[in-house]
C-alpha cells in the first residue's frame, strides 16, 4: 500500500515508460498533470486509489495509450471537448466515479475498443448514433447504474457482454439483437423498456444469461 504520494508529481519526467500500473493504492488527491507527458505510455492503471479532482485533459497526449483504467475513485467530469480520440485504445474503464455530463463524445472516435466500462456514475442523455457507428470492434460494453435514456444501444458486431441494466432506456427491445451471434450475457433489468422479448432473441446460440427484470 502506497501512503506518500508526492513521488507522483515527478512520473512525468519518465518520459520513455511504457507501462505504469498504481492501481489498488490510497493515494487520495488528483491525478497529476504531469501524467500527460508519458507519451510512450502503452498501460495506465490508477484503478481503486481514492483519487478525486477532475481527470486532466493533459492524459489527452497519451496517444499510444492502449489500457486506461481510472476505475473506482472520486474523479469529478472534465471538459471532455479537451479530449480527442485515442486512435489505439482497446480497454477504457471509468466506472465508478462522479461522472455527470452527457456521453462522453471523444469514445466514439476510439475505434479500435474492445472494452467500455462506465458503470457506477451519474452520465445521462441518449448514446450518440456515431457510437454504434464507429466501435465495430467492441465486445464489452458496461453502461450500468447510470442516467441514460432514449433507445438502448446494442448493434455492435462483436458484443459479447451488453450490461445496461439501472438506467432510462426505453422502447422496445430491437428484433435485430438476434443478429449478434455472439452475446453471452444481456442485462436490462429496471429501465422503462418495454417487456416483450423479440423473438430472434432464440438465435443467440452463445447467451448464457438474460435479464429483464423490472423495479417498480
Amino acid at each position: 500500500m502506497v501512503t506518500v504520494s508526492q513521488g507522483l508529481y515527478s512520473i512525468g519526467n519518465l518520459g520513455k515508460l511504457t507501462i505504469l500500473d498504481l492501481g489498488n493504492n490510497l493515494f487520495g488527491q488528483e491525478v497529476p498533470a504531469e501524467m500527460g507527458k508519458l507519451t510512450e505510455l502503452q498501460f495506465l492503471s490508477l484503478y481503486n486509489n481514492n483519487l478525486n479532482g477532475t481527470i486532466p485533459y493533459q492524459l489527452d497526449s497519451l496517444k499510444k495509450v492502449q489500457y486506461l483504467l481510472l476505475g473506482r475513485n472520486k474523479l469529478d467530469t472534465p471538459n471532455w471537448s479537451k479530449f480527442s480520440g485515442f486512435p489505439l485504445l482497446t480497454y477504457l474503464d471509468l466506472s465508478l466515479n462522479n461522472l455527470d455530463s452527457e456521453f462522453p463524445e471523444f469514445i466514439s472516435e476510439c475505434r479500435n475498443m474492445t472494452f467500455l466500462d462506465l458503470s457506477g456514475n451519474r452520465l445521462t442523455g441518449q448514446i450518440p448514433k456515431l457510437v454504434v457507428t464507429n466501435m465495430v470492434k467492441l465486445e464489452y460494453l458496461n453502461l450500468t447504474n447510470n442516467l441514460f435514456q432514449g433507445p438502448m444501444p446494442y448493434n455492435f458486431p462483436k458484443l459479447k457482454h451488453l450490461h445496461l441494466a439501472q438506467n432510462n432506456f426505453n422502447g422496445t427491445i430491437p428484433e435485430d439483437i438476434g443478429f449478434i451471434s455472439g452475446l453471452q450475457r444481456v442485462d436490462l433489468f429496471n429501465n422503462s423498456l418495454e417487456s416483450k422479448i423479440p423473438s430472434s432473441v432464440g438465435q443467440l446460440r452463445e447467451l448464457q444469461h438474460l435479464t429483464l427484470v423490472r423495479i417498480p
